[in-house]
């Protein structure tokens, strides 16, 4: 039987790496416990909005390398139900606090480029595809941007 996966992308707005370690304990604790997130040490922002920031890591290329006036009323989008079971889910935030006095800081400067990601993946899908889950384990310690 072939599974279908599913994505589910989660994003908080301004909220850095040490933000959600200080701010969200429990939210850290339940994604690492509980559902064995994979928790990336490393992950940095690649530009300085939102929108920005999303195209890399949603389609692997920075904006002025897309096609312009592209639609999605082509796409088509499969509405079957799923279950976590199924999906891979994605929770990060973009970048830390931007304004403000703390923002002028060293560590504020530090803080604002460094958002959070957490990773969670399926059981079966770990022990399906091994290699993968080593891969993504091995990249939590590294230093990582959007995928490009």
């Amino acid at each position: 039987m072939t599974r279908h996966l599913s994505i589910l992308m989660i994003g908080v707005d301004s909220i850095s790496r040490n933000n959600m370690i200080r701010y969200m304990p429990k939210t850290r604790h339940f994604l690492s416990k509980n559902l064995s997130a994979l928790d990336y040490l490393g992950y940095n922002k690649v530009a300085d909005n939102t929108f920005l920031y999303m195209v890399p890591m949603t389609t692997g290329k920075f904006v002025h390398e897309l096609p312009l006036n592209t639609s999605l009323k082509n796409v088509s989008f499969d509405h079957e139900e799923s279950t976590l079971n199924n999906t891979i889910i994605f929770f990060y935030s973009d970048h830390g606090i931007r304004f403000g006095q703390f923002r002028q800081t060293f560590i504020g400067q530090m803080e604002e480029r460094l958002p959070f990601l957490f990773i969670i993946l399926p059981q079966w899908f770990k022990v399906k595809y091994p290699e993968i889950y080593t891969n993504c384990k091995t990249n939590q310690q590294s230093y990582g941007t959007s995928p490009q």
